[in-house]
């Protein structure tokens, strides 16, 4: 059985940040920096997003990750969050997103 959406969500862009240590850059400005890459590598403006869904980083907890984010980055998304299922947060926040866009 195909899922109702298949073929009407996809992954648009990619981005991330040179993979190591970087001392002196917060988390926030890593992600917002890989943020940035996957925006332009799907040519869509930030303006044109209307949610944003994280992961908090591991090695050190910071609340509200997700607005911290939105902030840096210039956003208001209509829906967002942290969503933190270990090893399988990744693709929680796509099927999230995916039920978002239904």
């Amino acid at each position: 059985m195909a899922h109702a959406l298949s073929g009407k969500v996809v992954v648009a862009g990619i981005g991330h940040t040179a993979f190591g240590k970087h001392p002196g850059r917060s988390t926030v400005s890593l992600n917002v920096e890989a943020i940035r890459k996957a925006l332009a590598d799907a040519g869509i403006d930030k303006r044109e997003v209307d949610g944003l869904m994280v992961k908090a980083p591991t090695s050190k907890f910071e609340m509200m990750y997700a607005q911290k984010l939105a902030e840096a980055l210039g956003m208001q998304p209509r829906i967002g969050g942290v969503y933190d299922h270990g090893g399988a947060s990744n693709i929680s926040m796509i099927s999230y997103a995916t039920m978002a866009v239904e």
